[in-house]
């Protein structure tokens, strides 16, 4: 009776290890399978970042007017190609101040008065030296998942004040 017993219980612990083996197999492909589709769906969120960022960057330089991104320290975030174009800019001026890549203290109190009101502000600004112009700035709170930074549209009207000091010469 004891080694039909033996026998009987050795059947069944094999029949137990193939159970759970296979039972393994099928636990270990349905985690591969997970895994391929995180990956895939995390593939699918780069593309789909890449994609939003190259539209806002391809939005952002088709606009005529500078724009210009502050963050929450206040240091430029980033701005449209038409910006570093109207204040000839050859290197990047990511990461720095306001004061330090454009050296007007009226853009700064700009930012200052937008920030503390939380309303829109607005300043004419001439520009003196090489660079000379007129520009009409206007900025307002811009709202992120990290904080709220402000942004500024700078609005070059050097061409009409030209044309109005002609007339006003011609008058």
């Amino acid at each position: 009776m004891w080694p039909a017993l033996f026998v009987i219980a050795v059947a069944a612990l094999i029949g137990a290890h193939f159970y759970w083996r296979k039972r393994a197999r099928a636990v270990e492909d349905q985690l591969q399978r997970l895994q391929r589709e995180n990956e895939e769906a995390r593939a699918q969120e780069v593309r789909a970042r890449l994609e939003i960022s190259t539209r806002e960057e391809t939005l952002l330089n088709s606009i005529s007017e500078g724009i210009l991104f502050l963050d929450t320290q206040g240091r430029i975030s980033g701005a449209n190609d038409a910006l570093s174009q109207m204040f000839n800019f050859s290197a990047s001026i990511k990461g720095k101040t306001l004061l330090e890549a454009f050296r007007l203290h009226p853009l700064v109190d700009l930012v200052r008065e937008i920030e503390a009101s939380g309303q829109q502000g607005e300043i004419a600004i001439a520009l003196p030296g090489a660079h000379q112009g007129f520009f009409e700035v206007s900025g307002s709170i811009l709202r992120r998942p990290d904080g709220t930074g402000v942004i500024l549209t700078f609005h070059e009207v050097t061409r009409l004040k030209q044309l109005e000091n002609m007339r006003k010469e011609f008058v």
